[in-house]
């Protein structure tokens, strides 16, 4: 029991000498602001107004929303594992969302252009988060 311990404090020691790659500053600072400004902004709007049940829980999904982006941003400062593997699904689940946006929108032009960025950023962060100097950050190798 004491040599597992021992060699996860050797992980956490040798992870914590380990210089944090500077697009995960980035991105986890992206994702505190755009977090707190959606967690805001639903929960304004949840408690100040009498809503129909679709804004409601349009609301209380920008809540969590904002809630999850702020809880993996905390983890990708802290290099825990879990929060790489949530980021990736976190944004994994964006490229989904966007292109059925895109299926579904009566306005297709406008929706494609702004999820077609989305899209963009997404893949961009995946492919950051997938190079070697990151995965070593956040200890996930195999």
């Amino acid at each position: 029991m004491e040599v597992a311990d021992e060699s996860n404090n050797e992980k956490v020691e040798e992870q914590q000498k380990m210089k944090r790659p500077s697009s995960i500053t980035i991105v986890a600072i992206l994702s505190i602001i755009f977090g707190s400004i959606v967690f805001i902004m639903g929960w304004m709007a949840l408690t100040s107004q009498h809503l129909e049940i679709d804004f409601q829980l349009l609301n209380a999904y920008n809540i969590m929303w904002g809630l999850i982006a702020m809880i993996i941003a905390y983890g990708l400062l802290r290099a825990r594992s879990w929060a790489w593997k949530s980021a990736i699904a976190l944004y994994l689940l964006n490229i989904l969302i966007s292109i059925l946006l895109v299926a579904i929108s009566e306005d297709k032009a406008f929706t494609f252009g702004s999820r077609f960025l989305a899209i963009i950023i997404s893949i961009a962060i995946i492919y950051d988060f997938t190079r070697l100097p990151v995965k070593m950050y956040f200890n996930v190798l195999k």
